[in-house]
């Protein structure tokens, strides 16, 4: 009787640690995929931040050239108005 309770337990435990190894190998290919999809994300984020990065010089140049423009046709109506008073 002890030794078919041992071999019940033995059997058992064995089909316990096989469970677990399989659910291991389930998790640890789930966590490749988490894991490649992370650094697929994190590449998209980067590429995004590029993009911003860009359109943002962009916009700050448009700025620029706005403000140059403003500045440049704000003289140009002080020197007319100076024309206009000679």
């Amino acid at each position: 009787m002890y030794g078919a309770a041992q071999d019940a337990r033995s059997k058992l435990y064995k089909e316990r640690i096989e469970a677990m190894t399989l659910d291991n190998q389930s998790l640890q290919r789930r966590l490749n995929q988490v894991n490649s999809e992370l650094e697929r994300i994190q590449r998209e984020n980067e590429d995004l931040v590029r993009q911003y990065e860009l359109a943002d010089g962009d916009v700050q140049l448009y700025n620029k050239l706005i403000n140059n423009k403003d500045d440049t046709d704000a003289q140009n109506n002080l020197l007319k108005q100076d024309l206009h008073s000679i």
